[in-house]
């Protein structure tokens, strides 16, 4: 009897260390994986996360398999195979009833709402934001997560696009009021966006406060645009000396940005340089003399 008691105990201790490898070497491939991903070797952020994939998906760990589905999905969806993204975003939806994580669930709906969006109809997209603005409101842990202000400025975007001013704005100062838990996030393109949404309702003098606000901050490689759309609002509130200062400002970012053959030429952004020049140039030569 003491003999087979013994055995059990070696059974079940080394269940207990082979659980304990599985779970180390998990949480090692997760860490290959993302740094694979922010180093851009895609290839190979790919390979860990099917192995975190498989190790969860043996042990049965819900969360995680719906944690490892989602980060592939977002890894499909920066190679530009979009179907695919959301056809992961969907196992991983469907996963979400077989446990309680408030923040997992979040990352799941918000990635199908941007990408239901890109990929299938607004409507469903709708739908799936609807639910993860629900679970921001409801649970505070989520409000923390990084996700929430990409989801906050991804959905202030989209209802910018559709002139829903008033649920635009609300969203962006969602953004905003949770934006300083993160310091490597991108406010200049926050304000600008803000500005914008004022810009088309006329509130030109509104605007220009997040405008600078914008040219202040750091704005990755689109400070020229945001440098052109100060530029623009000046010129709405005939300012003429500040819009010279700024179309100039702005053109000298985009050349900036050009050197040494960083970035393509943007032919969009020249249009809308020569023309603001030139909106410039006629309002100066109507001035008197």
């Amino acid at each position: 009897m003491q003999v087979k008691s013994g055995l059990i105990a070696i059974v079940l201790l080394c269940g207990s260390f082979r659980a304990m490898a599985q779970q180390n070497d998990a949480v090692s491939c997760k860490r290959k994986a993302d740094s694979s991903f922010i180093q851009g070797n895609l290839n190979e952020a790919e390979k860990w996360y099917n192995r975190v994939l498989a190790i969860r998906t043996q042990q049965k760990n819900y969360p995680e398999v719906t944690a490892a589905l989602t980060d592939l999905a977002a890894l499909e969806s920066t190679k530009g195979n979009s179907r695919k993204a959301v056809q992961l975003g969907q196992k991983a939806l469907q996963l979400l009833p077989k446990f309680q994580n408030d923040t997992i669930a979040f990352r799941v709906l918000s990635f199908l709402s941007i990408f239901y969006d890109a990929v299938y109809r607004r409507v469903s997209a709708e739908f799936f934001a609807e639910k993860a603005d629900a679970l921001i409101d409801k649970s505070k842990l989520v409000q923390t997560r990084d996700e929430a202000l990409y989801h906050f400025l991804d959905r202030g975007l989209r209802v910018l696009q559709q002139n829903d001013f008033r649920v635009a704005d609300t969203y962006f100062q969602k953004t905003l009021s949770i934006s300083r838990r993160d310091p490597t996030f991108d406010l200049g393109v926050l304000y600008n966006n803000m500005a914008l949404s004022l810009s088309y309702q006329k509130k030109y003098t509104a605007a220009l406060k997040y405008y600078e606000l914008a040219t202040r901050n750091r704005i990755n490689n689109n400070a020229e645009r945001v440098w052109l759309n100060l530029a623009e609002c000046y010129l709405s509130l005939n300012n003429l000396p500040a819009a010279q200062k700024t179309i100039e400002m702005a053109w000298q970012n985009y050349l900036r940005n050009q050197s040494g053959g960083k970035n393509p030429p943007n032919r969009q952004f020249e249009q809308r340089y020569w023309r603001a020049l030139g909106l410039y140039y006629k309002a100066v030569t109507k001035l008197p003399n």
